[in-house]
């Protein structure tokens, strides 16, 4: 086959796929896409060989198959690891590049879940191992692409570095413990160390690699504040592969040189701080301190005079590593004397603080004591004059741990340099502890023997994953079969008839949704009759299971149910939308009746719609006015698990226990307690104008499709009937008098129509404000027209409606406002009595 043939191929396979996974191609065959997608796999995934038109048709296909990601994809279980292994066995950089674009852009949902699954697998399976070797095996500068070779490198490093902090962010802490940084840093080191192994066997045959996506990765991490977890785990690894093998040691300090400036000051830090003994940094850096200048700064200026640190450690392996060796020799002896001038430099000293102080000086009485190791005293001796006067200048220091200091340094330097010669003597060093912790530096440390702490730690972070697999593992079994024991032990079931189940339906085959954006996607696209009920019968749980988040899709919700239709013919169907229209209402009151009484006025709406919000309107009102339900929900008894036998026993001999007590118990007296009413917070105090007004501003309008004050009266009717009952749960909130008064103010307008309902109404409407608003504030100054007014149309309401029932509504309500005249303000009582006698 050419490779035109061979291209022309590939692009049909890709176009194929990718138009049935879209949705826009649909076949009887429902597994008809999964086997092209099983032999693109085969075909073109297994091979090394990775082409740029290979690359752009892997692109295209993952980015189909996410886009198709939600509960009903998957309906058998090869189904979803043929899925599966289009990521974990594909082009591993690209899969995981782009599964984690896709999880930043995506929302709590069943994608999200199996985008942080594939990710976990992707982690915890070779294919990390194998990404990053692919990284190293392709060449560098004289690659002809390797302008999009740093590209990838670029974005590639930056996910990798950056995965635990995305995944946090965005599922807000509640995250498998791999993805955290305590166990993600360690076991991407763990496949760095399986990628130099396989590097170093390559460069044994003679294979070319390149070290440049290594060095970059780990000053990456470094430099996001994981240098002590990169360098525990790669030091201990490193230390036993480079003992004895030299082409490990050269294939370490390569990697060294290889990270970038402005981190490998982090990464040499930290290893100075791990590393117990000095000889092991000679085995991991060579020569390149010497012979790599950024290193070479590193190391004997920014680490010795312009950072301090509280370890000794870090002076000994410095130190140590240029004194070991003759051919670096000559850099320790530019360290004392650059130490011996720090010291003797006045300037300075009015310069730094005791903690400076007290690193200048460990560093120069270690370096004292690899003096007798050097054997070489002739340039010590030319600069003791030096020590000798920085000593003086600090003696005189007004300061008693500075004075302390110069003493020490004085003695042991001295000491140090010439043994045979005259010693500084002073009447008494004050802080002897510290003399001593002092001297304990002239000692040059020794190589840490394998039964020490360091050989210890050697395994401490191996395998993190594969012993937390085996321990959950090995406790699932136990608690099996200890479930299993215990139940047999209780009772068994030998005797009992088998109870019919053919006609059961599998419980792992009713899917049901269990995030909001799952749910709200089924109800919207409704391809799956029984994937929609699901969705229908299940959103108001997740609504209250979600109320901290039910806020993110409460508008768009509430819109896709008021357009929502009986497609399946459901014989609850109504009942179930209106529970859930109420129940975002509840939750998100303010968005979602901005939203609904904004809608009521326009054109696009039938009568039955506009009645589905009038009535939610006034339910959910209604539901917010009251306290929340103390009584929660019954959980289901698992009657398979044998833990709970022993608890709900032990529960019932102690309701008994206590029942016996207190039968048994004499009180002389008894007190009655005064149990104070529970202050509760009315929810709806703070939102009712929401409610409420928006409804009453339109009213006056008249458009193509609503005609209140026509042909749609009942809509008109309904309208007044919800303003009541909103009015109704406003009883007693600070804004319940701008409500009564706003109301009563729209009923003049109203009241006075020809239609019967409408009437009634208002009468209720009326009823309502003289209910909810206090007596006191019915005749304020803004009130009292209004109320004296409606007082009287009901008056003429009883004298010359037609309609009986008018009357009798009418004159319950006007008995209302006579009875709060007469009982809350008296003095308004008998003016009303006087006017009228008159």
């Amino acid at each position: 086959m050419t490779t035109t043939e061979s291209s022309d191929e590939l692009y049909i396979a890709t176009a194929e796929i990718k138009n049935h996974f879209s949705g826009s191609l649909k076949n009887s065959d429902r597994n008809y896409k999964w086997f092209l997608l099983k032999d693109y796999s085969a075909k073109y995934l297994d091979s090394d060989n990775i082409s740029l038109k290979l690359l752009t048709s892997y692109n295209c296909i993952t980015s189909a198959l996410l886009d198709s990601l939600k509960p009903t994809l998957f309906t058998e279980k090869w189904q979803e690891d043929v899925y599966n292994n289009i990521f974990i066995h594909g082009i591993h950089h690209e899969a995981f590049m782009i599964l984690v674009r896709k999880f930043a852009e995506s929302i709590e949902s069943y994608q999200q879940q199996k985008l942080l699954s594939l990710l976990k697998r992707f982690l915890c399976e070779k294919s990390l191992t194998h990404m990053i070797l692919h990284q190293c095996q392709r060449s560098g500068i004289w690659d002809p692409e390797y302008a999009m070779l740093s590209k990838t490198w670029n974005d590639l490093i930056m996910f990798l570095t950056s995965l635990p902090e995305r995944i946090a962010n965005k599922t807000k802490g509640q995250m498998h413990k791999i993805f955290c940084a305590e166990c993600y840093v360690p076991l991407l080191m763990s496949s760095v160390i399986k990628v130099l192994t396989s590097i170093h066997v390559k460069i044994t045959q003679n294979h070319n690699c390149t070290l440049e996506f290594l060095g970059k990765l780990i000053g990456k991490l470094c430099v996001h504040g994981h240098s002590e977890l990169v360098v525990r785990r790669l030091f201990m690894e490193l230390v036993i592969h480079c003992e004895n093998d030299y082409v490990w040691r050269k294939l370490v300090q390569n990697l060294i040189t290889k990270m970038p400036f402005c981190s490998l000051e982090f990464f040499i830090t930290q290893l100075l701080f791990t590393i117990p003994w000095y000889g092991y940094l000679d085995w991991i850096l060579g020569e390149e301190g010497m012979k790599n200048e950024k290193l070479k700064c590193i190391l004997t200026t920014k680490l010795l005079f312009i950072r301090h640190f509280k370890k000794e450690i870090i002076l000994q392996n410095i130190i140590g590593y240029f004194a070991i060796v003759d051919s670096r020799r000559p850099i320790f002896w530019t360290i004392f004397s650059s130490l011996v001038m720090n010291w003797a430099d006045e300037s300075a000293l009015r310069h730094q603080n005791f903690e400076q102080q007290k690193y200048l000086a460990s560093a120069l009485i270690i370096c004292s004591g690899w003096l007798k190791e050097i054997k070489e005293i002739s340039n010590a001796k030319a600069l003791l004059d030096k020590v000798l006067h920085g000593t003086m200048i600090r003696i005189g220091n007004s300061e008693q741990n500075i004075r302390n200091l110069a003493m020490i340094v004085g003695n042991l330097v001295v000491l140090s340099v010439d043994s045979n010669g005259p010693q500084l003597s002073f009447e008494e060093i004050m802080d002897k502890e510290t003399f001593e912790n002092f001297k304990k530096l002239l000692i040059i440390p020794s190589k840490p023997g394998k039964d020490s702490t360091f050989m210890e730690e050697v395994n401490c972070f191996k395998e993190i994953e594969s012993k937390t697999d085996k321990k959950k593992d090995q406790a699932v079994g136990k608690s099996t079969i200890e479930s299993s024991n215990k139940i047999s032990e209780i009772e068994s079931d030998d005797d009992l008839e088998p109870y019919d189940t053919s006609n059961d339906i599998s419980q792992e085959l009713t899917k049901h949704p269990f995030y909001l954006n799952d749910c709200l996607l089924g109800l919207i696209e409704q391809e799956n009759q029984e994937w929609f009920e699901q969705c229908l019968r299940h959103a108001e749980n997740l609504i209250e299971s979600n109320a901290d988040k039910v806020h993110e899709v409460a508008v768009e919700m509430a819109k896709v149910m008021l357009h929502l239709e009986d497609k399946y013919t459901f014989p609850d169907f109504v009942t179930m939308r209106h529970r859930i229209l109420v129940s975002l209402t509840v939750h998100c009151p303010v968005l979602v009746a901005d939203y609904l009484t904004s809608q009521f006025y326009e054109d696009n709406y039938n009568i039955r719609q506009r009645l589905d919000i009038l009535q939610v309107i006034g339910d959910s009102s209604q539901q917010l006015s009251q306290p929340k339900s103390s009584v929660k929900k019954i959980e289901p008894r698992n009657l398979h698990s044998a833990e709970k036998v022993p608890a709900s026993a032990e529960k019932i001999w102690r309701t008994i226990i206590d029942q016996r007590v207190v039968a048994k118990t004499r009180h002389i007296t008894k007190t009655k307690k005064n149990l104070s009413p529970e202050r509760l917070e009315n929810r709806f105090a703070s939102v009712a104008g929401y409610f409420f007004f928006p409804l009453m501003s339109k009213y006056d309008k008249t458009t193509k499709m609503l005609k209140l004050f026509g042909e749609d009266s009942y809509v008109l009717g309904q309208l007044v009937y919800t303003l009541g009952a909103v009015m109704h749960a406003a009883t007693n909130i600070p804004i319940c008098e701008k409500m009564g008064h706003a109301l009563l103010e729209f009923l003049t307008d109203v009241r006075n129509h020809q239609d019967v309902f409408v009437r009634e109404a208002c009468i209720f409407a009326i009823a309502a404000v003289y209910m909810s608003v206090p007596g006191y504030l019915l005749f304020s100054n803004e009130m009292t027209f209004c109320i004296l007014e409606s007082k009287e149309w009901l008056q003429s309401i009883i004298d010359n409606d037609s309609e009986t029932n008018c009357q009798i509504k009418a004159t319950y309500a006007l008995s209302l406002i006579l009875h709060i005249i007469e009982n809350e303000m008296p003095l308004v009582s008998d003016l009303l009595s006087t006017a009228k006698n008159m």
